[in-house]
């Protein structure tokens, strides 16, 4: 199962990410960073079933959906992958 990393990067900041193509580079070099991190971060979590990776990277109002799978609660859905459960 695959979980696209925008969708981990736009929760974890509780807010939409600022477009990183933009005439002003340093302006938005935090932000750029801070995805980067995410980015970087998110396989290890899946990879190692790391709770606290996971409670690092996701949003508090985290949701997931899948063709087969949906998860409401941030929780529930670490609980799941840390588990399989």
């Amino acid at each position: 199962m695959t979980i696209t990393i925008s969708i981990l990067i736009r929760t974890v900041f509780n807010k939409v990410v600022p477009n990183l193509i933009t005439n002003n580079a340093e302006a938005e070099i935090n932000d750029a960073k801070e995805i980067l991190k995410v980015k970087w971060k998110a396989p290890l979590a899946m990879q190692t079933k790391d709770s606290a990776s996971f409670n690092e990277i996701l949003a508090k109002k985290f949701t997931f959906r899948a063709e087969d799978q949906f998860f409401s609660k941030r929780n529930d859905f670490i609980k799941n992958r840390i588990t399989g459960k």
